[in-house]
């Protein structure tokens, strides 16, 4: 799908009869073209009925003239810089890559394992043990935060990392909002926030660099940069399935509907893991990290962390969800509706080892009682 300006897509479809046509679309209404309707089901995490009947109509390849996309990408250029690695293609993008995979790739990973390790068992200490109902979505989004403010700044509890946590979320909060720079507007806060993290990064790594060199890389990229990427824009004018696809043209592929399409994944509102069974599934078809040469730079260390802690809940926990049926909403970013509560007990093969008298009392009390 492509979102663009009503001026350029007129000015475009009336230029040289030599070049292959635009992608068939809508204009919808003047001004907002579709984006009231965009924004109205994909806040209710319902995409897939505003593309469904255009695919159907158009195919997969269309054009969308909805503004909030343009606002977004403005938004972001405004929040971190025209200099953000979000803007950087070609040779800028390859090198800023390269720096990044030092610390992403395996040997910083293997760096991280012992203090990873650590930080995931006195989690399950401080936040579920003698727990029987915890609120999840908010104690793992304060874990996530707190593991990679640890590992890469080495900030732990105390003020500064309360308010670099409350600036993240305040600068996540305005993240996909029309750029209304007014005192207590959520993209006014969010600005504040952001040039609050930037100069708390500038600190650190400025810190780091005495000690370590290789710090002094980052420099680059974090004084007035984000890691955080956006819709992409066209540079440069070229065709794509028959169609011309003009200069300054934004290029958006929704990665939910390829994420629900039946083709691949077999009644997608239900999770089933035989999807990834055999040889998997064909490229570019599951993408929660993105792909090609733009891959999220944290794909290793978001899978290394998500095992590790996979693999403490499995081993000490059961649970079930006290709304089963609980929905998803986006503001900007997708949340549980109620907070993702759950219901914990000790697991039954944790509690027999508590009966014979062999769990690491570091990692959970015998004390705490398996309840029936």
């Amino acid at each position: 799908m492509i979102s663009n300006e009503e001026e350029e897509e007129a000015e475009a479809r009336t230029s040289s009869n030599k070049k292959a046509p635009l992608p068939p679309g809508s204009l919808g209404l003047p001004l907002l073209g579709e984006t009231l309707e965009f924004l109205r089901l994909t806040q209710a995490d319902k995409s897939a009925e505003f593309l469904n009947p255009r695919v159907a109509k158009y195919g997969q390849f269309m054009t969308a003239p909805i503004v909030f996309r343009r606002f977004l990408v403005s938004n972001l250029v405004q929040l971190f810089g025209p200099n953000s690695l979000m803007n950087k293609t070609g040779e800028q993008y390859k090198y800023a890559h390269h720096i990044f995979t030092s610390f992403f790739g395996p040997d910083g990973l293997q760096s991280f394992m012992p203090r990873m390790e650590k930080m995931v068992r006195d989690h399950f200490v401080k936040f579920w043990e003698g727990k029987f109902e915890i609120m999840v979505f908010a104690i793992i989004k304060q874990f996530t935060f707190a593991l990679a403010a640890d590992l890469f700044f080495s900030i732990t509890e105390g003020p500064q990392f309360w308010s670099f946590e409350h600036d993240l979320f305040t600068l996540l909060q305005g993240i996909g909002l029309p750029p209304i720079d007014f005192p207590g507007t959520s993209y006014h806060n969010a600005k504040l926030s952001c040039d609050r993290i930037l100069c708390t990064l500038d600190t650190i790594i400025s810190q780091r660099c005495k000690v370590n060199d290789s710090y002094s890389k980052l420099f680059p990229f974090f004084e007035d940069e984000s890691l955080l990427t956006g819709f992409r824009e066209c540079v440069k004018e070229f065709e794509y399935e028959g169609y011309t696809i003009p200069k300054g043209w934004r290029l958006f592929w929704h990665l939910g509907r390829s994420h629900m399409s039946p083709q691949f994944f077999p009644n997608p509102e239900r999770f089933d893991p035989d999807w990834f069974e055999g040889l998997g599934l064909p490229l570019f078809t599951y993408m929660p990290f993105g792909g090609g040469p733009q891959i999220c730079l944290g794909m290793e260390f978001a899978r290394t962390k998500m095992v590790v802690f996979l693999h403490h809940l499995v081993l000490n926990y059961e649970w079930s969800m006290v709304n089963p049926n609980e929905g998803v909403v986006r503001n900007p970013l997708p949340v549980f509706q109620k907070g993702l509560p759950l219901k914990i007990k000790i697991s039954k093969f944790l509690w027999d080892k508590c009966l014979l008298g062999l769990t690491n009392n570091n990692l959970l009390e015998i004390s705490f009682r398996y309840p029936s």
